[in-house]
């Protein structure tokens, strides 16, 4: 039985929608039991499937995870419940995944938990959402060409989004939080939100705080990685100067709590799930080892549609009983980049 966490936001609920379409066994779950019962309605899930959960207490994560093999954890902001819950799961046996893009988080749930997950025949499979899954793709298709490749850029194009309340809820964490890259294989708090450089085909990236680097760190045998987004040199110039105004403000411990309270509590209050109509995006992998070099590039869907896909496709494969067990990354569940690139409706432009 597969539980969907969240259920009710904008993302939880497209997960709902694809696993559904998968006819994966579901349970959904969330605070708001008019709102779950209203999704229910709407994706014709039976009410004795929904199940009003409150994470705050043991008992409500024990009650939760009664008689599931797998969760999906779409909860917003990750910080909040994300450690609780994939600690519960761990020793409960059973399998996570998540749509967090919370560095420091994820950091640490693979350092503290990984061991663990592994004695108890858990997996922990955290970021499965469009970021790291797409550039860790992109990144394991260009190492399946190069398979001794030694450095690593991951580049992301993202043309247009409109954020979910969810992704704004996460965004104080992000800010205060480490922004890594892999240098000499040791993960390194760069510190550097809005950092702008110049890429090789001309245009310009921005450094944020990106999952993929850690997740590299921890899985495959790599010396270096850094995470740019590109975008025009105007839109990188504002957004990394507010990007480095705002993590100073948000240092003052106080004001750090009121963004935060009111960013989690800006979750609870939206209505139904509204569809945001963003436009593809690119995501593309740089790989070397001295004068050789692979690029992958990538079409990818909506970011919120993309996060739906690829969490419905490892939940699939999470809820079979052969899957590994231990902390381990989305794409370690795929045999291949192409298939991986395929379960998330992935497409290699040449």
């Amino acid at each position: 039985m597969l539980l969907v966490l969240g259920a009710t936001g904008d993302t939880g609920a497209r997960i709902v929608g694809e696993a559904r379409r998968r006819k994966l066994p579901l349970l959904l779950a969330a605070r708001d039991v008019a709102r779950l019962q209203l999704l229910a309605q709407q994706q014709g899930v039976d009410e004795s499937a929904v199940r009003v959960t409150d994470l705050s207490s043991q008992d409500g994560l024990g009650r939760a995870l009664e008689g599931v093999t797998a969760v999906i954890n779409a909860v917003s902001p990750a910080w909040v419940y994300a450690q609780r819950l994939a600690d519960a799961v761990a020793r409960a046996g059973i399998a996570y995944t998540d749509i967090s893009g919370d560095v420091g988080t994820t950091n640490q749930l693979i350092q503290s938990l990984g061991r663990l997950a592994r004695s108890n025949g858990a997996t922990l499979v955290p970021g499965a959402g469009f970021s790291p899954y797409c550039g860790l793709t992109a990144l394991r298709l260009a190492l399946e060409r190069l398979p001794n490749a030694t450095h690593a850029q991951i580049i992301y194009s993202t043309p247009s989004v409109r954020p979910t309340s969810g992704t704004l809820a996460s965004e104080p964490a992000s800010l205060l939080g480490p922004s890594y890259e892999l240098r000499n294989g040791q993960l390194v708090d760069c510190n550097r939100m809005g950092r702008l450089r110049k890429l090789e085909d001309g245009g310009w990236g921005l450094t944020r705080p990106m999952l993929d680097p850690v997740i590299v760190a921890h899985f495959l045998d790599l010396e270096s990685c850094t995470t740019e987004f590109e975008m025009p040199l105007w839109q990188a110039a504002v957004v990394g100067a507010g990007s480095r105004i705002a993590r100073r403000a948000l240092r003052i411990s106080s004001l750090g709590r009121v963004v935060g309270r009111r960013a989690v509590r800006s979750t609870t209050v939206t209505d139904s799930p509204v569809v945001h109509a963003d436009r593809n995006n690119l995501v593309a992998a740089h790989v070397r080892n001295g004068a050789k070099e692979v690029s992958i590039r990538l079409s990818v869907p909506p970011v919120y549609i993309v996060t739906a896909i690829a969490c419905a496709s490892i939940a699939e494969k999470l809820l079979k009983p052969d899957r590994p067990v231990g902390a381990i990354s989305p794409m370690a569940l795929f045999e291949s980049g192409e298939c991986a690139a395929e379960a998330a409706s992935l497409r290699p432009i040449s």
